[in-house]
């Protein structure tokens, strides 16, 4: 496999494990990982994806609840040997730290270690609706970004989540703690947007500082999925070179 499909999460956004199945057979060995949502989460669950699809999984589940209650979600995800662990930064500094922790004392029990990946703002949000939220008009995304990404560093998660158009911020404030930064919202010429709004071809995102791409319906809703994959990859590829 290139540098440029070790990029590559593919978003398995199937209601049905036989779905998912039927894509990832023919992508695996081409792509780094797979991205798994709410939605495939809801019908199968870490131990049949980890069966199905071996460890690279990024289980996205933008995790956002009580500290006691989403370090029990963290410890058992990272039993089940799950990759990687969304969480939503927002959630704040005492659920982060609950969450760093949790995944230490599995790593310590068992040594698998659990990526915790924190998600600062939704790419299928707006200025407009990020405000109806609460949030001061005076901060635009970009500042909110910034913030969410500064708790994650403070908090020692291991990459963040934030959309291509923030990827440059992102990156100068990661670099130095070598943390992962994750996008998704990546469309080729020509694709639909199907509910992403702030979004980048996967040159652009890789030439901004994206460390992985999580690419879903591109890929997954093409006529021929491995056929886009590859030349994704060698956009990548010639990207990186």
């Amino acid at each position: 496999m290139t540098e440029g499909g070790k990029r590559i999460m593919v978003a398995l956004d199937f209601d049905s494990l036989e779905k998912a199945s039927s894509m990832a057979r023919l992508l695996k060995g081409k792509v780094g990982g797979f991205k798994v949502g709410h939605e495939l989460n809801m019908v199968a669950g870490p131990p049949a994806l980890i069966k199905e699809f071996g460890s690279d999984i990024l289980l996205d589940l933008k995790i956002k609840d009580k500290p006691k209650t989403v370090a029990a979600t963290v410890k058992a995800a990272a039993r089940q040997q799950v990759k990687m662990l969304t969480l939503m930064c927002d959630g704040g500094r005492t659920m982060l730290e609950a969450a760093r922790e949790a995944a230490e004392d599995v790593h310590a029990q068992t040594g698998h270690k659990l990526l915790l990946i924190g998600v600062t703002v939704l790419s299928s949000l707006t200025d407009k609706e990020v405000y109806e939220t609460g949030i001061d008009k005076e901060l635009g995304i970009d500042d909110l970004v910034e913030e969410l990404t500064m708790l994650a560093i403070e908090t020692n998660l291991d990459g963040i989540v934030c959309s291509p158009q923030e990827l440059p911020l992102a990156k100068e404030m990661t670099e130095f703690k070598k943390m992962l930064v994750i996008t998704p919202g990546i469309r080729r010429l020509g694709d639909k947007m199907s509910g992403q709004k702030r979004t980048h071809r996967p040159a652009d995102a890789i030439r901004r500082g994206a460390d992985i791409l999580v690419i879903g319906e591109p890929i997954t809703r093409a006529a021929f999925p491995l056929y886009v994959v590859e030349e994704i990859v060698a956009e990548i590829d010639k990207t990186l070179a």
